[in-house]
């Protein structure tokens, strides 16, 4: 095949992954931070790297574009995988954890995205069409299914609403417009860098006085899906891009552009006028910008941010490993954050430089930041000399929509669904520097004389990471399936026979073990003979070890453990497992000593263990617990169990209060009988 061929498939596969990836989604199970995109993105990027080094075979040389991104590039690349192989835990910094995914192999995409497109050559015009027109058509698509959502429903999960129940109601009447992103603020952030890039388009189009119809329409529908997000941080980098790019080209700034955005906004303001089911408003979002207060999202942000600075002193060099920030939270977080957010188990520190402080380290800040700082360098010294307005046009949309994603990664943090993205608008920027550069000084490497066969094993390894990338995929959605048939309330043992398989595709995931786990002691608990819960609980056991082995500091695993031995031991009365119990309850508090939850369960434990021993001293100790879980969660702690230790030690006068405020917070009924049956007892 001749080398053009190769040329062309490259481009329109370019073109396609900027039309099809934001699309891209799995709609038969949950939308949220679906493997399924991910998997996209990898055999795309995959098949590139396969397509460029066939075309380096054809012309026996390998051609690299020269640029001055390449330096940080592979700096940053080489800092990634050290932090992977240095870090507290492999797996995780390989693979990413759960639902995130954003180890080394993601990273690793991310890099390849940028040096792809680098070395996607924009020197003709029609080029810088394409690439802008399929970008913006995928962001318009996007965009529609956005507004779409906002009036009526999502369609891209009507399929899952029968299966799915109030869940998937809640999704297909979401008030925030989430389309194919999974989540409102990524969908927001998306298209806050779409917002820049599409002005700068539509504005030379009106110069060009060419297609202007349809880029004013792609521009309304951006606009109006990135309101419908609600997504404050999305706006504010949109606004800021915006006032970027004005000034950056207001040498070009004429009436007709004046007139369009002011049509603009009266267009988007009379469809945000429009009834909706949505109780959102523009002006409530905007009045909580600068909000602070504990337990609101700002202040939420505060405290995260504060206790990731200890982080990042513990681990200076190259970070705690990619994508550790779960594991690594609960050691370093103050007590006051169990009372400021219900979830013990924050995964992001909700600034991608602190994130990447806290997982590759500062060297990888510093490098990171010397990409981004280099962009703008360079793309605003290209765009002083630069006399042709297309490319000047086209660089400031790249700019602009890099600087979107600069200002929001303050309140966010790297995902797959967006990340790509800046990657994508940072290797054009270098490509369109070095496309247009006087002497383009590529290197070269000579293929000839049988040098080529080495390339042959890379193409290899490169096929065998595809066929990893799709086993990792088919094992989640054996996963997904078999979370379909639990919440279907449907036959464990088919869930079971689901989660083998998955366990056989991928058992470097932690996860699947414990919910491996989870699904054996359903079939225990619902078999109603002690054998064969003893056997179910043990297999489960093995589950929740494997589990641990391969991520020893995930709290969630200990916890569950717990809970399940605990819960045997009372309904079998066997004291060896209420102490295993209790063991495994320890290992989370060793973990996270500050969650209120943790806490109430070790307290659950003791208790139980009392009852069965009817040993007072065990009483006590439950009571320790449940006070330590109130004193950190005072507004969603378990005042019944509280109660329920106080009346075991006979202090009743206590028990009424931690009865009366479970029954005040809950409304819990069994709280309101032991309350009754506490008052009688005093009348009496």
């Amino acid at each position: 095949m001749s080398h053009k061929y190769y040329n062309k498939i490259i481009e329109w596969g370019f073109l396609a992954f900027l039309f099809l990836y934001p699309i891209s989604i799995n709609p038969f199970f949950r939308p949220t931070f679906s493997l399924f995109k991910l998997t996209i993105l990898r055999l795309f990027t995959l098949t590139f790297l396969i397509l460029w080094l066939g075309k380096a075979i054809v012309q026996k040389k390998l051609k690299i574009t020269s640029s001055p991104l390449l330096p940080p590039l592979f700096t940053l690349l080489t800092l990634t995988a050290l932090s992977t192989i240095f870090s507290i835990n492999l797996p995780t910094a390989l693979l990413g954890e759960y639902t995130r995914f954003e180890g080394f192999l993601t990273q690793v995409n991310y890099f390849l995205i940028a040096f792809l497109f680098l070395n996607y050559q924009l020197n003709e015009k029609k080029r810088i069409t394409r690439i802008t027109f399929y970008f913006l058509a995928g962001a318009t698509l996007v965009s529609l299914i956005a507004i779409f959502e906002h009036f009526f429903f999502n369609p891209v999960f009507f399929s899952q609403i029968e299966h799915l129940g109030k869940e998937g109601y809640l999704q297909k009447i979401s008030a925030r417009s989430i389309a194919t992103f999974g989540n409102t603020v990524f969908l927001g952030w998306y298209l806050s860098m779409a917002f820049p890039f599409s002005l700068a388009t539509f504005w030379n189009q009106i110069i060009l006085k060419k297609h202007r119809l349809i880029h004013f329409f792609f521009l309304f529908a951006i606009l109006t899906a990135m309101i419908f997000t609600y997504s404050r941080g999305a706006w504010v980098s949109a606004f800021l891009s915006t006032i970027f790019l004005l000034t950056i080209l207001r040498k070009e700034f004429n009436k007709k552009l004046f007139i369009s955005l002011i049509a603009l906004i009266l267009l988007v303001l009379l469809i945000n006028s429009l009834p909706t089911h949505s109780g959102y408003q523009v002006t409530m979002r905007l009045k909580g910008l600068i909000e602070t207060e504990r337990g609101t999202s700002g202040g939420n942000r505060l405290i995260m941010w504060k206790y990731t600075l200890p982080i990042i002193f513990k681990y200076p060099l190259l970070g705690a490993g990619l994508d550790t920030y779960k594991l690594t939270f609960p050691r370093f977080k103050g007590s006051p954050w169990a009372t400021s957010y219900r979830s013990a188990l924050v995964d992001k520190a909700h600034n991608e430089l602190l994130q990447i402080g806290a997982t590759i380290g500062l060297f990888g800040v510093i490098t990171f930041l010397w990409v981004i700082v280099l962009t703008f360098i360079k793309g605003l010294s290209f765009l002083q000399r630069e006399k042709e307005k297309s490319y000047r046009f086209l660089t400031a949309g790249l700019l602009g929509a890099v600087l979107a994603y600069s200002i929001d990664m303050q309140f966010l943090f790297s995902q797959f669904a967006v990340t790509p993205f800046l990657w994508f608008f940072i290797g054009v920027v270098f490509s369109i520097i070095s496309t247009k550069a006087r002497e383009k000084d590529d290197i070269e490497i000579d293929l000839s004389k049988g040098k080529v066969k080495a390339l042959y094993p890379i193409i290899a390894l490169f096929l065998l990471s595809m066929l990893i990338s799709l086993s990792l995929w088919l094992a989640d959605v054996y996963y997904q399936k078999a979370q379909t048939i639990n919440f279907g309330k449907q036959s464990s043992k088919e869930a079971i026979k689901l989660m083998e398989k998955a366990t056989t595709l991928n058992p470097f995931e932690s996860f699947y073990w414990s919910y491996l786990a989870r699904n054996y002691l359903a079939i225990g608990k619902s078999s109603n003979n002690p054998q064969l819960y003893l056997y179910w609980l043990q297999k489960a056991e093995q589950c929740y070890l494997k589990s641990i082995s391969l991520n020893p500091y995930k709290e969630i695993t200990y916890y569950s453990a717990s809970q399940d031995f605990v819960s045997a031991g009372q309904q079998l009365f066997r004291k060896d497992l209420i102490e295993k119990g209790i063991s495994y309850a320890a290992k989370t508090l060793e973990i996270n000593p500050y969650s209120s939850d943790h806490n109430a369960q070790m307290g659950n434990a003791y208790g139980s263990l009392g009852v069965l021993n009817s040993q007072k001293e065990m009483f006590k100790k439950a009571l320790f617990y449940f006070k330590k879980s109130v004193q950190l969660d005072p507004q969603n702690a378990d005042y019944y169990n509280l109660g329920w230790a106080y009346e075991k030690l006979g202090k009743i006068k206590e028990a009424i209060w931690a009865y009366k405020k479970a029954v005040e917070l809950r409304k819990d009924k069994d709280a309101q009988k032991a309350l009754k049956r506490l008052m009688t007892q005093i009348n009496d």
